[in-house]
């Protein structure tokens, strides 16, 4: 006669955050080589898609779209947003090209509100209008787009609007430019199309625009004390360079309160002679920290997607000339950079800049993880007359992270899986006939689920 043995199962799920290697979790984010010009992708640990510009007229049709694709994002997935900073050829002149391919956008296209009239604009607006999301919209500061598994891209700049409730008068297009933070954990990107910082520290670093500050109230509103804190006190973790490396911007409260330890500049063939962008006194002077006298950020790493051209006395060639640029995070273990190597103006220095190479984040992790992980049996059935040696299956889910499922029996840990369909091959035979229960003490903030008996 066979007897029944009740036994209790629990599953005990690690959640403190620590590194998962599941795609999906990741934030990405993808620097486009187009040359003269700015496009940046932004892809959520959820999968959802914002494109931050698409460069200069043709630059979507020979760059963009074939990048796009190359990364899984065919015309058929489309997009679920697009933002153009402003309104200038060199940042939304190839937008229209990537729809025109095809690639609807889902959710809202988004512009900084400006009156500023091109042919770039109306082609832009005009297919637009043929998505989903309709003709190109102003958000409001801080407004939010969730990428997923609590990342954001919060506005904290739009045509002179700053986030908290400051404002700074603007006339020039580019300071009418927005400017976005993506958060992902511990992790933080800042990224504002060609804003402006004025002229306050022309005599230490060299810098020296007509462009009016709008950078400091930015910075000041959203570090520790400002109107909108949204960063820590260790500043960011990858700073987009504004303006391609231009004079007119990251100036040195942009550095100094940022503290970047990696700094992206998107720039290239296409440029006017005399402009020499990445300039000496923005590449060389605050980004890598010469400017002692004003800068006093840690120097960062500087790559760029190319060189520019044509250059000039004033150009600087010390970041590395990568390509298409590629950071992943999971918001709590650090960030990788890497890159291609595809550059078309300029040496390839991915092997000079050690790439892929990975950093610690600046606040030296992620967030607690305050929410606990779901999980249950899956198999066998509660109440099931089992015998031999049987696959115990079990589900698992969090809003971080799940990184291993624990089985447990009688308070004895029996396997442990990290690979999603987690599972336990149990002899039964081994298994003394008699009642038996789980142990239900959670250690080292394990959070634990019990199934109902099981009867052998």
């Amino acid at each position: 006669m066979r007897q029944r043995l009740v036994t209790t199962f629990a599953i005990m799920v690690a959640w403190l955050l620590v590194a998962t290697t599941a795609a999906a979790r990741q934030l990405e984010i993808h620097q486009i080589n187009v040359g003269w010009g700015m496009s940046v992708l932004v892809k959520g640990p959820d999968g959802t898609t914002v494109l931050l510009e698409a460069g200069n007229t043709g630059r979507g049709t020979a760059d963009v779209v074939p990048y796009l694709q190359s990364i899984g994002i065919t015309p058929a997935a489309g997009l679920d947003y697009t933002i153009v900073g402003h309104q200038h050829c060199d940042h939304n002149g190839g937008m229209d090209e990537v729809v025109n391919a095809g690639d609807n956008v889902r959710v809202t296209n988004y512009d900084n509100g400006s009156s500023y009239s091109s042919s770039c604009v109306t082609g832009w607006n005009t297919a637009a209008g043929t998505t989903t999301a309709g003709v190109p919209r102003a958000p409001l500061v801080g407004d939010q787009v969730p990428l997923g598994n609590g990342a954001t891209l919060t506005f904290i700049a739009v045509n002179g609007s700053i986030v908290g409730g400051g404002s700074v008068s603007v006339s020039n297009e580019n300071d009418r430019s927005i400017a976005v933070l993506v958060k992902h954990g511990g992790f933080d990107y800042l990224w504002a199309s060609d804003l402006g910082g004025g002229s306050i520290d022309t005599a230490c670093t060299g810098r020296s625009t007509t462009q009016v500050d709008v950078e400091s109230a930015v910075i000041t509103a959203i570090s520790p004390g400002g109107a909108f804190p949204l960063i820590s006190t260790g500043g960011i973790d990858v700073l987009e360079a504004s303006h391609h490396g231009s004079e007119s911007s990251t100036n040195m409260n942009w550095m100094n309160m940022s503290r970047p330890a990696v700094a992206l500049i998107g720039t290239g063939a296409g440029q006017s002679p005399g402009w020499d962008f990445p300039r000496i006194d923005i590449l060389e002077h605050v980004l890598l920290s010469q400017a002692t006298s004003c800068i006093t950020a840690p120097a960062a790493f500087v790559l760029q997607t190319e060189e520019g051209s044509p250059t000039g006395s004033l150009t600087s060639f010390m970041g590395y000339s990568v390509g298409d640029i590629k950071v992943t995070t999971d918001g709590a273990t650090g960030f990788t950079v890497s890159a291609n190597g595809a550059v078309a103006q300029g040496p390839n220095e991915v092997a000079a800049a050690g790439l892929p190479r990975t950093f610690a984040l600046d606040d030296g992790g992620a967030l607690p993880d305050t929410i606990p992980p779901t999980t249950s049996i899956t198999s066998p059935a509660s109440g099931a007359t089992v015998s031999g040696t049987i696959s115990v299956t079990a589900s698992a889910g969090d809003n971080v992270v799940v990184t291993k499922v624990e089985f447990y029996l009688d308070g004895v840990l029996q396997a442990t899986d990290t690979t999603a369909g987690y599972a336990w091959s149990w002899n039964t035979t081994a298994t003394p006939n008699g009642s038996h229960s789980s142990d239900v003490e959670g250690i080292r903030r394990r959070w634990q689920h019990a199934t109902q008996p099981l009867c052998r």
